[in-house]
């Protein structure tokens, strides 16, 4: 096997694996953080011409993140927390980095709530957290739908 044109696992990128692992590779140095986020999950894995392990741990640990995101969005629905916490993140706004809790207001209905387009609110929260996990959900379908077609497609090394 030419070491240089090996694939990894997960991202299918062609990565070095010059000690028979592919090496460390997608992640990021966000400037001022002075570190980096995580590597992807086929880093320190053998290539995709070799096996198929990282795919087949992968699976089960989306399968189950996208259960755990399923039941915490009808808890949300069924029951909206009491309290939802608003991180300001911009670098313009001089409240970057502050934290806002806000309750939920009373007679808050989930069944009808219309959008509240005030920055902060509670309101503005709660549809914001249940669009998020909605996104994630159809991200992890999406993400499990492509590795089930990657697994399908290995061929074992002749």
């Amino acid at each position: 096997m030419d070491k240089t044109t090996t694939h990894c696992q997960i991202c299918g990128r062609p990565i070095m694996a010059r000690t028979g692992v592919i090496a460390h590779h997608g992640y990021l140095r966000p400037t001022g953080w002075h570190a980096q986020t995580r590597s992807c999950y086929g880093a320190r894995r053998v290539p995709y011409e070799v096996g198929h392990d990282a795919i087949d741990a992968l699976i089960p640990l989306i399968e189950g993140q996208q259960q755990r995101s399923r039941e915490a969005l009808e808890t949300l629905r069924r029951e909206p927390p009491a309290m939802l916490i608003f991180r300001t993140r911009d670098g313009w706004n001089r409240a970057a980095g502050q934290t806002y809790e806000r309750e939920r207001p009373e007679g808050f209905d989930p069944a009808n709530v219309r959008p509240d387009h005030r920055r902060g609110s509670y309101i503005s929260l709660y549809l914001a957290e249940i669009s998020d996990t909605e996104r994630s959900l159809r991200e992890m379908a999406d993400e499990l739908v492509y590795l089930r077609d990657r697994r399908a497609a290995w061929k074992a090394p002749a």
